[in-house]
């Protein structure tokens, strides 16, 4: 198995365990903003490491802060979205639909980013797409 296939499971298993662990501290009444705001804080401090030890990093230029603001603006609604769905919703059919954001970016990757679209990719993101369908028809 390829090293590029190991970290992407690994990133799988872990966003999974990332979910449940939301799943579980907003059913123990954890209040959503409040375990937002400290699951940011803590994400942030191994990011920070990661930003001093790079080469040239503290260079700030236009498109940098262009996606960071868009990425940011987004993570955000993202993670609130999927949240306040996981403060009524079922873990076993919010994450999974809330987390087929692969569907669009391989959608976009094809379409802005010139890569290929092969039969064994579209049938992925059938079979994706079917399951988002049937996840939400409860």
């Amino acid at each position: 198995m390829s090293y590029i296939i190991l970290m992407a499971l690994g990133a799988m298993v872990l966003f999974g365990l990332v979910d449940f662990l939301l799943k579980k501290g907003v059913d123990l009444g954890i209040n959503l903003y409040v375990l937002f705001f400290y699951t940011a804080l803590i994400a942030t401090a191994p990011f920070g490491i990661l930003f001093f030890i790079q080469p040239g990093s503290q260079k700030i230029d236009i498109p940098l802060l262009g996606y960071s603001l868009a990425i940011g603006v987004l993570v955000f609604i993202a993670m609130l979205a999927l949240l306040l769905a996981l403060k009524v919703g079922d873990a076993s059919i919010v994450v999974p639909i809330g987390r087929m954001g692969f569907v669009i970016t391989a959608v976009f990757a094809f379409i802005f980013l010139g890569e290929t679209l092969t039969v064994t990719k579209g049938l992925g993101i059938l079979c994706a797409i079917i399951a988002i369908i049937l996840l939400s028809k409860e």
